[in-house]
């Protein structure tokens, strides 16, 4: 899955990676953007990096870029699109993007043309839409609303012009990631964990079983067979749970894994590994003993790695982060070789934002 996550930026020492410095965060030039990139959806030889960019009067606006990444080495910026919205979750199916943005609902991005994507749809959903995943026809949006609301909208998404809600369910938390597999979608819904509803009747899907409170902040999910991994927050500290979910009314943690200084924020999992995003490293995890996950590789990048995405058929994995150079904040993209577990490898950097960016960021500076 996504990859996504809802970060802000972090003042940081310079280290090798990814780092802002304290000293530098006023300096004023073109370059200097203040974007963070929020989400990425990997996808052939393509990846879809969303960003989030102040904007004048104190709101923000959100851009997709599309990289293509066919020559791992050398990533190369193709496309990009303004859309209006706070923070994002992008998934791409087919011909199409589907962005979630905040208070700006739904946003459907026709992607045929990689070079000029174009709007074709937006979505007012109530509340503040935060995930999305697509599957089939639908899509399934997890939005934050006023309690005792409705937290996840199933969506007809058959007309891509005319996108339409035809169900929706409660969730007792504040859901922030959604994984939808067969008939079932899960939940991360922070402190009240996981939460799995039945869509099968997409007009009234049902709250079946959840994991109940916890101290730890549930924030995204993956779901591959049996068992749901979710990544979990708590204090400065975070980790992984995996949850067999063989029996969706009382599904039961059966794995921990700990990362006391790191709080986690995104997951993937496929067969026997997972791969969990905190704020300042990417762990590769054993997940063929479901008890007792297993850390086998790191790649520390710095506190601020903002989205990460998979490609488990080219074994890449697609890292946002920030580097610090003499004119200010630069946002990059890091593509890393997965193949040995144990030993992730950067293999292509490339800088993001570009001219759109740096106009964004002159126009806000003449704004104030």
């Amino acid at each position: 899955m996504r990859s996504h996550a809802i970060l802000a930026l972090i003042s940081l020492v310079i280290i090798t990676g990814c780092a802002v410095s304290p000293q530098d965060k006023d300096i004023d030039t073109p370059r200097r953007t203040r974007a963070t990139y929020v989400d990425m959806y990997a996808e052939g030889d393509y990846v879809y990096t969303l960003l989030k960019e102040p904007a004048p009067g104190g709101t923000s606006r959100l851009g997709l870029e599309i990289v293509e990444v066919s020559s791992p080495k050398a990533p190369r910026k193709i496309g990009e699109i303004r859309i209006p919205g706070e923070a994002g979750s992008i998934r791409v199916s087919g011909n199409y993007a589907y962005i979630v943005c905040g208070r700006f609902g739904l946003q459907i991005i026709d992607i045929s043309d990689k070079t000029s994507p174009t709007i074709v749809a937006n979505l007012d959903i109530p509340g503040y839409a935060v995930d999305v995943y697509v599957s089939g026809d639908y899509a399934y949006v997890a939005n934050w609303v006023q309690a005792n609301d409705m937290h996840l909208n199933v969506i007809d998404i058959s007309d891509r012009r005319n996108p339409i809600v035809v169900g929706n369910a409660y969730t007792p938390g504040t859901p922030y990631g959604v994984y939808v597999l067969g008939n079932y979608a899960y939940v991360a819904d922070n402190f009240s964990g996981l939460q799995i509803i039945d869509v099968s009747d997409k007009a009234n899907p049902v709250n079946v079983g959840g994991t109940g409170v916890s101290q730890d902040r549930a924030r995204d999910v993956y779901v591959s067979g049996n068992y749901a991994y979710v990544a979990q927050a708590f204090g400065l500290g975070g980790g992984l749970k995996v949850i067999d979910v063989s029996n969706k009314a009382k599904p039961v943690v059966v794995g921990i894994l700990d990362t006391p200084t790191e709080a986690s924020t995104a997951i993937h999992a496929s067969g026997n590994y997972a791969y969990l995003m905190s704020n300042r490293v990417m762990q590769v995890i054993d997940i063929s003993d479901k008890v007792r996950p297993m850390t086998i590789g790191r790649l520390e990048r710095a506190l601020n790695v903002t989205a990460m995405a998979i490609d488990d058929s080219k074994a890449l994995a697609y890292l946002t982060c920030t580097l610090m150079d003499v004119s200010g904040t630069v946002q990059h993209l890091q593509v890393v070789d997965i193949s040995d577990k144990a030993s992730p490898v950067m293999l292509g950097n490339m800088e993001l934002g570009g001219d759109w960016l740096r106009q964004q960021q002159v126009s806000l500076e003449l704004a104030r």
